[in-house]
This record gives C-alpha cells, sequence and structure tokens, in this order.
C-alpha cells in the first residue's frame, strides 16, 4: 500500500492528538533532533520532566521511515530498560495509552502514522504491541511474533542484557539466538537512569564497537541499532535539552521551580537499632493529618526490604489502634508478584497517583516502599520521609515528592544512622562509601532553621534548587551510587555466548557483564502452588505443574543466596530491591533443607528436583504453597502462612487459558480460603472428591463434565466455572484421572502464543502435507523479510531456506515416525511436516529405527544442496545455516547422532518435482563443514546480524504453523 505523507516538524500535533496536551518544549526539540540526524548518546532530564516522552518520539521516528526498507534508521523494537524493580509502570501504561490511541486513531495524523506502521506489523489492527519483558516462565507468550513488528517493550536490565548476549534468562537454549537476534539488532535501548547501570552501557558499547570492526562485520545486512541513556543525574556528556521556555513553561515550569525542603535528621544509634526503624515511622506519622501534620500521601522509603517491613508494620499497627479506620498503609516492594501488586495498587493507586484527584476527605495514606519508586513510579506524595541514600536515588525519591509543583506545603526527613555516615571498615554493601559522602555534602550545603536545642539542617530538593548546590566532576561521583566498571568485552567472550547448542561448561558469567565484578550472581524466580502435596516428591509434581504451567505474574524474584537460605529454612530477609544487589549466600551446610522443583518446561532434562545448593540464577522453582514466604505485600521469608495460589489468574491474563485444576489440595485450600470452611470439613471434601476423581479415569469426557457439575460440596467458585458457556477440555494425567479443566480466556497481556522448540512441532492436531507447509514458511519468510527491510539478495536466500528447511522430514526413518511408527500407513501416505498426532512419543520413534537425538535439518541439508533453485543462491553458506539451525540446534554442534548414515539419500518432491538429496557425509567431515560455514558466516554478518536473520526464518516457521493449526478440531 502506499504510505501517506507524513512530516517531521508533524511531532507536535501527533503528540497533542495521543496525549490531549501540548508537548514541552523539550520533547519537541528532541524529536526534531532525532528525525534529522538520529539519537544522541545521552539526554539528561530532570525527574517528573516527562521524559518517558522518548516512547512517542521513537514511535513517531519509526512511522516516518516505515516505507524505507533498507535504508531505514529507525529500530522498529524500543525497549525502555530500567535496571530497578518496578511497581508502578509509568512507561508501559504510557506506551500502553499510545498503541491503543494507533489502533482506534480519532484524529487525521494518529491515523497516518498508524498508516504507515501497518507497512511493518503483523495485525492491521495492532499497528504497535506493548509487552512487559519479565522472563523466568520457559513458553511465556511471545513478545514479539514478527521480525519487523514495531513494538515498544519495558524491562530491566537483567532480562534485556541476558538475552542480547546469548543466555536470556529463563529462555530456552534452543530460542537464546533468536532473543539475541531480535534484541542485538534493529532495535533501540532507551535506558532510564542509566546511571546505574554503567557496566551494562559499557558492554553493550564494546559490543557495538566489535561488532563494526574486525573479527566481525555486519556490513553485508545491517540493522539499525542505538542505546541511549537518560538520567536525571549524568555524569557523561549529554545533551540539555532544557531552556528557558521549558522553565517558564505553565505545566513544566512549577514541576522545576517548586521548592521541596528537607530536615537532615541523625539517629544516634546504628541502623539495624529498632530505634532508628521507628524514628521513619514517627516521623511519618507527625507529617500526616492524623498527626498534625499537612499531608495527606506520606511516601516512607528504604534501603532494605526487612526495615520496609518493619516501618510498615509499626504503622499499621498504630492505624489499628484508631477509633476507627482513620487511615491506610501500603507495602510497596519490587520482590512481590506482579499480579498481587497490580491487585492492591488497582484501588491504591488512584490515591497516590500524579495528577490524582484531590479531597480534603480522604484518608491519610501511608506509603511505605523500598528503592523500587526510585524509577518508573509516576507517584506524588505530600510528604517524604527516605533514609539516607546516595545523592542520585535521592533526587529520584525526591522526584516522587509533589511531583506535578502543585501550590502546597510539602514536609521531608532525610533519615541516617550514625554508621551509615562514620567511616568504617564495611562500607554498605550496596551502596559502598557514598552515604558518608552524600550526607557530608548535604550537611556542608544545608542551612541552619530555629535556635538552640530546636535548631535543624534543611536543604532544599527542588529541581532548580538543587542544580544550584549540586557538585561537579569527581565531588559529584563520590556521592553516588557506585559505579561498577564491567570486565573488558573481548570479542571471544561473544564467540563463545554464540554458542547455544550446547551452552559450553566454561562460559564467561553474564552477570558481570551486565552489573559489574561486585555484583551478585542474580535471581531466583519463586512460584507457589497450593496443589503440591508436601509429603510427595518434587519428581512427582511435574505433571500437576505442567497442566497449568508457571507464569511470571504469580513469581517472586529474589537473589539465589536468599533463595538458598529460605530452602534451609535460615532466610534473613535483610536484602536490597535493586537488580542484581550483593548478596551473600552464606556457608554451605550438611543440611540440605526442603527440595523444590525446578521447571524449565515439562520436557526438559533440568525439569526436576534441586535443593538450595544446586540452583542456579534465572532458575524458575515451584514450592508448596504451605511452606509460606510470601504475603499480599511481597516477600516474607519468616511468614509460615499458606501462600495465595495465583495460578489460575496468571494464566488467564497472562496466556488466555482459563485452567481450573481438579486438585483435592486446591480443592481444600480454596473452600478454606474463599468459602470460610473449617478445615477439618473441608479435608474430609477433599477426600471424597479425590476418590470420585479416581473413578473418573476410565470416563469420558462428557461423565466427566457431567460429575463435576453435580458434585456436591464443591467451592463456589468452582459451580461459577461450570456455569459459564462453552464446554471444557478435560486434561488427564498418565493413569487417566482428570487434572484440570481448560478453556480458552481473552488475554490482558499476551502478544501471543508460545513459540514451538523443538521436534514437538513436527506433531499437531491437524495433519499438513510438507509441499503445503513449505510453501506457506517461505511465503511467510518473503514477506517478513521484505517488512525487515533485507536487501533482496538476502531476503532471496532467506525464503530459499524457509522453501527447504523441512525436506529432511521426508527422510523414509522420519516419516515413519511421523506416522507414529505405522508401516502400512507410512508407506501408501503423502510426506508430512505436521502429523495430526498429539504426541509423537518413544515408541513411535523406536519402531521408526529413528535414533535418539536424530534430527531432521541435517537430512534437510543434504536435500537443499542437491535442489536445483539452491544453484541460484545468493549466499549459498547462509541458505545452509538457516535451514541447519531452524531449531536452534547446530550453534555449533548437532546431537553427536551419525543420522542419516554415510552415503545414504531418499527424495521427495515439495511441489516443484521430485529431487534426490546428495549422499550424507560422515559425521566428521559433516561437522568440520559446519564449523568452517559458522566462522565465515559469523565474520560476514556479524553475531547479531547473523542471529536476526535466523529469527526471521524461525518466526516464519512459527507463524506458519500457528496458522496451519488454527482450523484444528
Amino acid at each position: 500500500m502506499n504510505a501517506p505523507a507524513l512530516r517531521a516538524d508533524e511531532f507536535s500535533e501527533f503528540f497533542r492528538a495521543v496525549h490531549y496536551v501540548d508537548a514541552f518544549p523539550w520533547q519537541a526539540r528532541l524529536a526534531k533532533v532525532v528525525c534529522g540526524q538520529g539519537w544522541p548518546a545521552a539526554l539528561d532530564v530532570p525527574t517528573g520532566a516527562g521524559k518517558t516522552a522518548a516512547i512517542d518520539v521513537a514511535v513517531f521516528h519509526l512511522a516516518l521511515e516505515a516505507d524505507r526498507r533498507s535504508a531505514r534508521t529507525a529500530p522498529v523494537r524500543i525497549l525502555f530498560v530500567v535496571d530497578r524493580r518496578l511497581v508502578v509502570d509509568e512507561a508501559y501504561e504510557r506506551a500502553k495509552k499510545l498503541a491503543a490511541a494507533l489502533a482506534s486513531p480519532e484524529s487525521d495524523i494518529v491515523r497516518r502514522v498508524a498508516d504507515r506502521l501497518r507497512h511493518l506489523c503483523e495485525r492491521p489492527e495492532r499497528p504497535l504491541v506493548v509487552a512487559r519483558l519479565r522472563g523466568g516462565a520457559p513458553k511465556d507468550p511471545d513478545w514479539v511474533r514478527t521480525p519487523a513488528q514495531p513494538v515498544v517493550v519495558v524491562s530491566t536490565v537483567d532480562q534485556v542484557g541476558s538475552r542480547m548476549f546469548f543466555r536470556g534468562y529463563g529462555v530456552s537454549d534452543s530460542m537464546k539466538p533468536v532473543h539475541a537476534g531480535l534484541i542485538g539488532s534493529d532495535a533501540l535501548l532507551l535506558l532510564d537512569e542509566a546511571h546505574l547501570s554503567q557496566p551494562f552501557v559499557k558492554s553493550v558499547q564494546d559490543a557495538r564497537t566489535f561488532q563494526r570492526e574486525r573479527p566481525w562485520s555486519e556490513d553485508a545486512c545491517p540493522a539499525p541499532f542505538a542505546i541511549v541513556t537518560l538520567s536525571a543525574t549524568q555524569t557523561e556528556q549529554a545533551q540539555d535539552l532544557l531552556r528557558s521556555e521549558d522553565r517558564t513553561h505553565p505545566v513544566l515550569g512549577p514541576r522545576l521551580a517548586r521548592g521541596k525542603p528537607a530536615e537532615l535528621l541523625l539517629v544516634k544509634a546504628p541502623a539495624k537499632d529498632d530505634a532508628f526503624t521507628a524514628e521513619f515511622a514517627e516521623r511519618a506519622w507527625g507529617f500526616s493529618r492524623l498527626g498534625g501534620g499537612p499531608a495527606q500521601v506520606v511516601g516512607i522509603v528504604v534501603n532494605r526490604v526487612q526495615r520496609a517491613r518493619a516501618v510498615f508494620d509499626s504503622l499499621t499497627k498504630r492505624l489499628v489502634a484508631q477509633a476507627e479506620p482513620a487511615g491506610d498503609a501500603a507495602l510497596l516492594m519490587g520482590r512481590s508478584r506482579p499480579i498481587d501488586r497490580d491487585e492492591s495498587l488497582r484501588n491504591l493507586l488512584p490515591r497516590m497517583a500524579a495528577q490524582r484527584s484531590e479531597s480534603k476527605t480522604a484518608k491519610p495514606l501511608f506509603v511505605v516502599a523500598t528503592q523500587c519508586i526510585e524509577a518508573g513510579a509516576d507517584l506524588d506524595f505530600d510528604a517524604l520521609v527516605t533514609e539516607v541514600a546516595p545523592l542520585d536515588s535521592l533526587r529520584q525519591r525526591f522526584g516522587r515528592l509533589n511531583r506535578m509543583g502543585r501550590a502546597i506545603e510539602t514536609r521531608a526527613c532525610i533519615v541516617a544512622a550514625l554508621d551509615q555516615i562514620q567511616g568504617k571498615d564495611e562500607p554498605d554493601a550496596v551502596y559502598g562509601t557514598a552515604l558518608s559522602a552524600t550526607w557530608g555534602l548535604l550537611n556542608e550545603k544545608a542551612g541552619k532553621e530555629g535556635r538552640g536545642k530546636s535548631a535543624t539542617l534543611v536543604i532544599d530538593f527542588g529541581v532548580e534548587a538543587a542544580g544550584r548546590w549540586l557538585p561537579e566532576g569527581n565531588d559529584l561521583v563520590v556521592c553516588i551510587t557506585p559505579r561498577a566498571s564491567a570486565p573488558v568485552m573481548l570479542p571471544a567472550f561473544v564467540e563463545q555466548w554464540m554458542c547455544t547448542s550446547p551452552v559450553p561448561d566454561a562460559d564467561p558469567e553474564v552477570a558481570l557483564f551486565l552489573h559489574g565484578p561486585t555484583s551478585g550472581p542474580g535471581d531466583v524466580q519463586i512460584v507457589w502452588r497450593a496443589d503440591l502435596d508436601q509429603g510427595s516428591k518434587p519428581d512427582e509434581w511435574i505433571e500437576r505443574v505442567a497442566v497449568c504451567p508457571p507464569s511470571t505474574l504469580e513469581a517472586i524474584a529474589v537473589p539465589i543466596g536468599e533463595a538458598k537460605r529460605w530452602l534451609r529454612g535460615k532466610a534473613r530477609s535483610d536484602i536490597t530491591d535493586v537488580e542484581a544487589g550483593t548478596d551473600e549466600e552464606g556457608e554451605d551446610e550438611d543440611v540440605l533443607g526442603c527440595r523444590a522443583l525446578r521447571w524449565r518446561g515439562a520436557e526438559h532434562d533440568e525439569t526436576g528436583a534441586v535443593t538450595g545448593e544446586s540452583l542456579r540464577p534465572g532458575d524458575l522453582i515451584v514450592v508448596p504453597a504451605v511452606w509460606g514466604g510470601c504475603d499480599e505485600w511481597g516477600w516474607a521469608p519468616t511468614s509460615s502462612a499458606p501462600v495465595r495460589d495465583r495460578a489460575r489468574d496468571a494464566n488467564r491474563a497472562h496466556r488466555g487459558r482459563d485452567i481450573l485444576r481438579l486438585s483435592p489440595r486446591l480443592f481444600e485450600a480454596t473452600l478454606i480460603e474463599c468459602d470460610r470452611v473449617e478445615p477439618a470439613r473441608a479435608a474430609a471434601r477433599a477426600q471424597r472428591f479425590e476418590a470420585a476423581l479416581d473413578a473418573l479415569a476410565d470416563a469420558s469426557t462428557a461423565e466427566v463434565l457431567a460429575a463435576l457439575r453435580t458434585s456436591p460440596g464443591n467451592p463456589a467458585e468452582w459451580n461459577e466455572w461450570h456455569s459459564t458457556d462453552g464446554p471444557p477440555r478435560v486434561i488427564r494425567g498418565g493413569s487417566g484421572t482428570p487434572l484440570a479443566l481448560e478453556r480458552r480466556a481473552q488475554p490482558s497481556e499476551a502478544v501471543g502464543a508460545s513459540v514451538t522448540e523443538d521436534d514437538q512441532s513436527s506433531a499437531g492436531l491437524r495433519a499438513v502435507a510438507l509441499p503445503e507447509h513449505s510453501r506457506g514458511v517461505r511465503d511467510f519468510a518473503a514477506r517478513f523479510a521484505a517488512q525487515a527491510g533485507l536487501p533482496e539478495p538476502i531476503a532471496q536466500d532467506v525464503a530459499l531456506a524457509a522453501f527447504l528447511h523441512d525436506a529432511g522430514k521426508a527422510h523414509p526413518a522420519f516419516k515413519l515416525w511421523m506416522y507414529g511408527g505405522d508401516e502400512l500407513a507410512a508407506a501408501g501416505g503423502e510426506t508430512l511436516a505436521k502429523s495430526g498426532r498429539a504426541v509423537l512419543g518413544r515408541a513411535a520413534r523406536a519402531r521408526a529405527r529413528l535414533p535418539s537425538g536424530a534430527r531432521h535439518e541435517v537430512a534437510s541439508l543434504a536435500f537443499a544442496e542437491a535442489h536445483p533453485a539452491f544453484a541460484r543462491a545468493h549466499d549459498a553458506d547462509l541458505v545452509l545455516w538457516l535451514i541447519g539451525t531452524h531449531h536452534g540446534w547446530g550453534r555449533p554442534f548437532f546431537p553427536p547422532v551419525p543420522w542419516p548414515e554415510q552415503g545414504t539419500v531418499f527424495e521427495v518432491s515439495l511441489g516443484d518435482g521430485t529431487v534426490r538429496s546428495r549422499d550424507m557425509k560422515s559425521f566428521p567431515e559433516f561437522t568440520a563443514a559446519w564449523l568452517d560455514r559458522q566462522a565465515r558466516l559469523s565474520c560476514r554478518y556479524g553475531p547479531w546480524g547473523l542471529a536476526r536473520l535466523e529469527a526471521i526464518l524461525r518466526l516464519a516457521d512459527h507463524r506458519r504453523s500457528e496458522t496451519e493449526q488454527e482450523e484444528a478440531p
């Protein structure tokens, strides 16, 4: 289609049409710079000045260039990256608003932007996709379904960085190259509060330098890429976008000019003393209306999860002691389950959000938080009590005090413990000596108010006021969060990371390049399930977890050391709330503690029982809900109360699947929690329910549904589930016992269905002939290559590889396996790409005499070299590489299985005439040639350029397979 005209100077009109307000002057200037010259390397923007508008600029820039194909300089993937655990995700909400406006445009300018984005998108009704990339759970919905889909992704340094360097946390080995190719090419990284993420910035810059030079070059197929650092406390050379018109702007001006005086309070006690913790609650109470102060919303920000809980408990006790409910308290931690946090904030957020409706009759609200509110949180407090922190962190915290520059009286206090500001042998584990340096600076710059013993030191943290006393150079550096330096990024490290099949045992630790050598090793995700019997072995839990896979919405990320201690019953909860914060694991013990279930997918070899000592960074573990360890606010390692099971809610929201697990344990927990049934009666009902389930092992689907619908004593929630429209699907265990009922639900966050990753993708409820699948994948690949802006010769090679990629499934042994080992059916049947069977099992493989580990891609390579079209390939190495790696194998090795046997051949027609394959090479000869091919292609396209080309073909295969199965019964 012809692209409607769009001019660079129309950004302000576009901004106004989407947000119903004018862009700030600096935002319009940024758009002009980006559309004319590209992105600057760094932006210095004060907190509260609207820096998330960089997302609007990036989307508008992409629309402007959407039809430029290989000349496009605007990346299609816009990643807003924060090195903090977010509780209120301002960037995500802004991006969703932008996507909604583009999906249903109400003005000509928005309609034109949307129409131009449709050159690149998968579906016309979704010109822009928005996703939160959390990670940690295999088979999560795709965050990108096509290689050129305009998308805004909000995520963290851990998730984006680990994926970019081919070691995605929670990503299966076979999909690591796809994620690397999508993030390392045709991507814009907007790194919020970049002063917190210097190791990651340096690592990315080093990697891009190597990509442009030897030993790698992406000249053969270049793609846009940029990283932009955003910070209110830049130490890098940054473009100052603020001008006089910004400072006099009727909306932005007051945000910059309004004063924020804060008292400096030194508590002459150690930080771990109760007297220090008590001071936060005392000051917050005094600032609130309940204590005689002016504040309706009081923020209390501390540096440790344990201290946050103690302050929250203290304020809660005070509120409960009132004659009648006079106020509320909330606890915000990044170490909480997103689904719980979203539920809590649904009612609380309107009371503390920026630009909220003011009400003099509203009850006071105390918001106790950790570092998680320093970024991404569009909150607005009337008063603030904060623990001493580095200067950059304090500026972020004060950015939440009177964020909108209202004409109100604010109160603030910075509290420090004696041991935090004195020189000591062991600096703070996270902030080092920056606490004492900052406290010294504040005392030096503060003014004295009052006289005698009542005199106080006060310093103004308003944006313009702070600008007058902020130091520069090294005086500033010593007062901000210590900036770790990443190790030197050598090309050899990236070449090692490129190896994903298998991942080498001696592997550079990617966390060092994301957070520096002093950081912790990474987090572990923990999921709680009520249907796991504490008395069973975790290996027996796999079947139950498989019917309702873990979702990141129901997981909490905790430092690996804390997770190990918790499994031993020794968690201390004195941890920070920052990404990869320093966390000592403690000494190894003889007592292994509880055994959890490591989850990497039902069929993955590493799914199974683990103890604390065998945990690894990025692991996701599933534990019984009766173990405790979590409450409505988040991580509570000392709590022994059963944890609420959120699996059904999480899968409904995240994957669009409503799954009712038929577990006696969950049945009992639901009766107690939701129906308030006395525990003894609930246990008796659960026993009867278990017996009824066992009796249904051989029953038909209709009989199962009828029995469950009429069963007496069901939880009310379960009966409501049965009364809805549409018959559900019954999921059974290996013995035939019904394990769950499933039906489709409308997903709220999912971008699409999960990708296929292994040879089970050869299965499918609808049989598909090989020629039909080959042509379909070729057509998808050709469209994707054109949308991605590949040069025409490379686009043709990608389409050719897509056409030939599955030809190896015509090999007699593989064909027989596709027919379930039925020789008569295979002999008379057509060659299949999809078997029409739900599962292709080991028994069928044995009947087909197909060795375990045999890959059809190897046979496809021998066929491709014999196909007449292969002679017309522009880059024969690339065509073969894309065929060989289209399931993630061959980077650099295939399973060590000499199949097909040396010298054997097969033949098949893909709809263009029968072709006989070349003779199969010996496995050593094949492997040597394959390693040489990898070396040539890595130099020609670079690590990320090559991975991007792989992603284009693999996503074409996924989308075609998905389309084929949509018609399945």
